[in-house]
């Protein structure tokens, strides 16, 4: 009796932890699609400003100091919005790790809830080598 009531202990704290593994792992893309969102928006602002700075060389202006300025900012917030990308995914590729071993660790306890817990994330592991990094420089 005792040993069955340590293993039910046992259960619940590796479903527990399994379960903060997987809401990391939902935190994490939650913050990577915000920061691409970012990264998309400021791509865009950032392909307005250089348009406009060709645009006045190509006239023969010269651009002003403020659009430099401008530019250089967006590129700015820009590097480190693709940072912070980076840094999102090797922390999800951690939370992968962590949840992988926590479902796998519950499985020997109760299968069942861990095939659940798994199918509730996509444990493809996030391959950080492929990172397309589109960096604008002036």
């Amino acid at each position: 009796m005792e040993n069955q009531d340590q293993n039910v202990g046992k259960e619940n704290m590796l479903e527990l932890r399994a379960k903060n593994e997987v809401q990391k792992i939902k935190l994490a893309e939650q913050s990577l699609d915000k920061n691409n969102s970012l990264k998309h928006s400021l791509n865009q602002i950032l392909d307005n400003k250089i348009f406009e700075r060709k645009l006045m060389l190509d006239n023969g202006d010269e651009p002003s100091q403020a659009l430099m300025d401008e530019i250089d900012c967006v590129q700015q917030e820009l590097d480190e919005t693709e940072l912070a990308i980076v840094n999102n995914q090797e922390l999800l590729s951690c939370h992968y790790g962590s949840a992988r071993q926590a479902i796998n660790e519950l499985r020997k306890y109760n299968p069942k809830k861990a095939n659940e817990l798994e199918n509730s994330i996509s444990l493809k592991a996030k391959n950080s080598s492929s990172i397309s990094k589109n960096i604008r420089r002036i």
